[in-house]
């Protein structure tokens, strides 16, 4: 799924963090950051030239520092094409990428994953990476799976709760990816697993509705997934008609 080159010691409470390309296009660009949130400090903000929002300033420990994991893997690889913009926060909390990017953020309770990509490609990265919670995933299964879906789970050879959360995590990545074209947020129900790949690591969302003229009820997106402990990581790398690239963005929640 990604191709990263030998880790790296971050700033602070990142105890490393590793860049590369993803597999399908090299053009795309991925920084992968571990960090610590007990070893958090808000002075990081000040020293890695990181722009620290009003909005969290009442924010816990733990959203600061994901936050800024979050930024500082879009700072180095902005940083890699020449670009120093620091990439803020639009008001519903969604990153405002600078002229001629857009990309995907996501992190989970010890890493943050950015996944970033010209917008002359035409592809509006989606990219989500989830902790396994086994509980919570068996008792929240009804709310993001239909019962045919939690069929196909039942068939793949994945523990249930890791299967389920696969498909969790690769339908977060999907709608962070198609918000560019559809303008909206998506429901769990707007897309539906119909094939998990557990050889290849790859997965087949298909939509249940028509989202747009060029997204009609059947369309498949392609993605990749893979596990690193009880960390999954999906990415969704589709071409999409974007009708204004300069504005393009994401609009889901971090």
């Amino acid at each position: 799924m990604f191709n990263l080159l030998s880790p790296q010691p971050g700033p602070g409470f990142i105890h490393q963090y590793r860049c590369g390309t993803t597999d399908q296009y090299p053009k795309i660009t991925v920084c992968q950051a571990f960090f610590d949130t007990s070893l958090w400090q808000d002075e990081l903000f000040l020293t890695s030239g990181i722009v620290f929002p009003d909005a969290l300033l009442k924010a816990a420990r733990k959203r600061k520092a994901e936050y800024f994991a979050g930024r500082f893997c879009c700072q180095q690889l902005l940083a890699a094409h020449g670009v120093h913009t620091p990439v803020l926060s639009h008001p519903d909390r969604s990153p405002a990428w600078p002229g001629g990017f857009c990309g995907s953020i996501s992190h989970t309770q010890n890493q943050a994953v950015v996944v970033l990509a010209p917008v002359n490609l035409g592809i509006s990265p989606g990219v989500d990476t989830e902790t396994l919670a086994p509980r919570i995933m068996r008792e929240t299964a009804a709310m993001f799976t239909s019962p045919p879906e939690r069929i196909t789970l039942q068939q793949c050879a994945l523990e249930w709760e890791q299967a389920l959360l696969v498909t969790f995590s690769a339908k977060e990545a999907l709608f962070k990816s198609l918000y560019p074209q559809v303008k909206r947020y998506l429901d769990f129900d707007c897309a539906e697993i119909s094939e998990l790949n557990t050889d290849r690591c790859t997965l087949t969302l298909r939509l249940t509705q028509p989202l747009s003229a060029t997204l009609p009820a059947g369309y498949r997106f392609y993605g990749k997934w893979q596990f690193a402990g009880d960390v999954v990581t999906t990415c969704f790398l589709p071409q999409i008609h974007l009708p204004d690239t300069d504005n393009l963005y994401s609009i889901m929640p971090e």
